[in-house]
């Protein structure tokens, strides 16, 4: 190797540690406590609490905080029960999948003691294998994949891989991919390189498993749950189908917000209007509204089944 080149590697290792370190600061600054409230409250009051727990679409990938459904629940509930003050927290966290919330939901259910846990995860079981169950792997790619899933730049890399071009269906067409999904969920997905991929089998399996471990602690803590589904649908595998058939048979109520798309489409809208194209395809704030729309109501019945007479 030359001198030349040598000077080029190291000027490029220092760059990329330079930005790793910086993305790993910005995370960490992100994340804060991990609770963003929606709305300021006052400390002496006694608001009630909905916990917002999930991947980028509850964190709001591509709009601002203020856009995102937590705080449009917010000021929803705040216009619908004027003499009643609320906190919706959004715990969301970019890139996470269903074992990360299912291992830290006890601990957030004890730290904010809410009256409602929205739950809205599962897109990313399917290349995210960290904490989960069954990712255990002994084999060599697969552990280094998880480790390496630690690092900043592999993670950003691997999300841009997999919500590359092509890996969703056509939004404009809602239905363009039901001829194909029996077809499809048993492909193989991306995993880590070719010839190691994940298998549909293998991520089902993993995302029903987190789903009721959620389910078991929030029951365990008499808390009620919501799920939410995605708005479009991967090609390979139909993880909103897995999250609401999940949560039909474990009794959990489910917003199925392909609905909520379609409605806007039916109002004349179309999809550059309803998502963001920041690391794949995210709702925009309109489609975040609408989605609230549909959220509300299963908000206000879960509150109040939660209610318990004084003592």
């Amino acid at each position: 190797m030359t001198r030349g080149a040598l000077k080029l590697l190291v000027a490029l290792l220092a760059a990329l540690l330079t930005l790793e370190l910086g993305l790993q600061l910005a995370s960490w600054l992100a994340r804060g406590d991990g609770a963003d409230r929606a709305s300021g409250t006052d400390p002496g009051g006694d608001p009630m609490r909905i916990l917002c727990v999930g991947d980028s679409h509850t964190y709001g990938q591509g709009v601002e905080r203020a856009q995102a459904y937590p705080a449009q629940l917010q000021r929803a509930l705040e216009a619908r029960h004027p003499g009643q003050r609320f906190e919706v927290l959004n715990l969301g966290v970019r890139g996470v999948n269903a074992a990360y919330v299912a291992k830290r939901l006890e601990a957030q259910i004890v730290r904010y003691e809410p009256a409602v846990v929205v739950v809205w995860v599962g897109t990313n079981n399917m290349w995210n294998t960290l904490e989960a169950g069954e990712g255990g792997s002994a084999r060599p790619l697969a552990a280094l994949h998880r480790g390496l899933l630690n690092v900043k730049l592999y993670r950003l890399a691997v999300v841009l891989w997999y919500t590359r071009a092509g890996a969703f269906e056509p939004l404009d067409d809602p239905s363009a991919a039901d001829s194909q999904r029996e077809e499809r969920k048993n492909e193989y997905l991306m995993w880590v390189s070719r010839g190691k991929e994940r298998s549909a089998e293998k991520v089902e399996r993993s995302l029903v498993s987190d789903m009721g471990r959620i389910v078991g602690v929030a029951r365990a803590m008499d808390v009620p749950l919501i799920f939410l589904t995605y708005p479009q649908r991967r090609q390979n595998l139909p993880v909103s189908d897995i999250i609401e058939r999940t949560g039909g048979e474990l009794g959990v109520p489910v917003v199925v917000t392909a609905h909520d798309r379609q409605r806007a489409l039916d109002d004349g809208l179309r999809d550059v209007q309803l998502f963001v194209f920041s690391a794949g395809p995210h709702p925009s704030r309109v489609m975040y509204g609408y989605i609230v729309e549909s959220l509300l109501p299963r908000v206000e019945e879960a509150l109040l089944a939660g209610r318990r007479p004084a003592p």
